[in-house]
């Protein structure tokens, strides 16, 4: 038996050994990836172990007054880049591949610059709404809502510099010390790694180009984002805080599972880029057709572990957080649903295909507010965990029509990513 096990693993072994020594695009990407993993594995742990720390110190009821205003900052600070964050990610692999210098010193100042000014601005505006109307809100989101807000720039800065780093392949207090200490350590490393790789010249400033495909993305990751982050805040406007942190406990613990995707997600988009800017269809759809690998087995097996250990995992936030193992249940149908198509979504945006993901998102986001309201009343937050569940699998169906339809391409766990008549057509172009 042990003889057989090791016959079954050595495939996998030998593309593991593959990964970490080859030089081709190909290898790089798998490198890439699992480098990705392991640090986005070592993130998730961290943050998942500081959430179990703000929960045992603050109890369930300030715990979700937090998660809640937490949510809806990190939400508006990423939509406040207005896409330009991953513009970056879509155009600079190309920049560098020309040795179009200026156009790179253009891109990544204007994406900064562009970052700080709008995310300054929606937080003065959330200043002036939150100073005029606060007779409006609960009293004890108005100070925690004041002080996220002042940390709303720094959260847009860093999703910009975060991008940049892709491309490249390389309580409320302490949250605020933490985002603003982090982002200007990264602003000063990716400065200094851009000057010393791109040394110091003009600047070429293509902004009706960046604009055009960043307007796109910002519908798709905006939507996409409000799709995946939400389901907290419609809780917060529904329930009490206590119910936010068992909702968002269980919804933590379950993004042990995400970071396998999200990680393929960033390891995947500069190849994915790289492939297309070349016409290489067919090598495309084969590595697309990797990438749903990527996602779907690791998520499958993190996700299967972390629900059943599910009750010992929450009972680390409080005694009160036991309650939430049946949401996490629900949670992974909708996480496996988006793994079985892989980063469909990443593929269209990079693909130049950004009006379907334009479609896609909100459609997605609709079935999930449509789903949330009457479910959340009626069934409390077993309803919410149901509702995004199915609002995911809504997502994933629609990219993966999305991509066969415009490109070709099946994006599914258990399908062959290239059909014939690709192939075919491939080998007449060839002839």
């Amino acid at each position: 038996m042990p003889g057989a096990l090791r016959g079954k693993a050595q495939p996998f072994l030998h593309a593991v050994a593959s990964a970490l020594a080859g030089e081709d695009p190909r290898n790089l990407a798998r490198r890439m990836a699992l480098i990705t993993f392991a640090i986005r594995g070592v993130s998730a742990a961290i943050a998942f172990v500081s959430q179990i720390i703000l929960a045992r110190v603050m109890g369930e009821f300030e715990y979700g007054i937090f998660v809640f205003v937490w949510a809806l900052v990190v939400i508006c600070g990423d939509m406040s880049c207005l896409g330009l964050h991953t513009t970056v990610v879509r155009f600079l692999p190309d920049y560098a591949g020309r040795n179009a210098h200026a156009e790179i010193r253009g891109l990544t100042s204007t994406a900064r610059t562009f970052a700080m000014l709008s995310s300054t601005m929606l937080a003065m505006l959330g200043f002036l709404v939150l100073w005029l109307f606060r007779e409006s809100f609960a009293g004890y989101y108005v100070v925690p809502l004041f002080i996220g807000l002042f940390c709303m720039p720094m959260i847009a800065l860093g999703d910009v510099l975060d991008g940049t780093a892709r491309a490249h392949s390389a309580a409320m207090v302490a949250a605020l010390a933490a985002t603003y200490l982090t982002t200007v350590v990264q602003f000063f490393n990716i400065v200094w790694r851009l000057r010393k790789r791109y040394v110091a010249g003009p600047r070429k400033v293509e902004t009706s180009l960046w604009i055009r495909a960043a307007l796109p993305i910002f519908v798709i990751e905006g939507f996409g984002f409000l799709l995946t982050n939400s389901d907290v805040i419609v809780v917060g406007l529904f329930l009490d805080p206590e119910s936010v942190a068992i909702y968002f406990a269980a919804a933590k613990t379950m993004a042990l599972v995400h970071f396998v995707f999200f990680s393929v997600k960033a390891a995947a988009a500069p190849r994915f880029s790289a492939l297309f800017s070349s016409g290489d269809r067919l090598a495309l759809a084969r590595f697309a057709g990797e990438t749903v690998r990527w996602s779907f087995w690791p998520s499958l097996a993190v996700g299967l572990g972390v629900v059943a250990a599910g009750h010992f995992l929450l009972s680390l936030f409080g005694p009160a957080f036991t309650a939430g193992p049946g949401l996490m249940a629900i949670l992974l149908a909708g996480i496996l649903a988006q793994a079985l198509v892989g980063p469909g979504g990443v593929l269209l945006t990079l693909s130049g295909e950004q009006r379907l993901c334009a479609i896609a998102q909100p459609v997605a986001f609709a079935a999930n507010t449509a789903f949330n309201v009457p479910l959340i009343p009626l069934c409390g937050v077993p309803g919410a965990a149901v509702a995004t569940a199915s609002a995911m699998v809504v997502e994933a169906l629609l990219l993966h029509l999305a991509v066969r339809g415009k490109l070709s391409i099946i994006l599914f766990a258990f399908a062959n990513p290239v059909p014939a008549n690709l192939v075919n057509g491939m080998d007449r172009h060839d002839r």
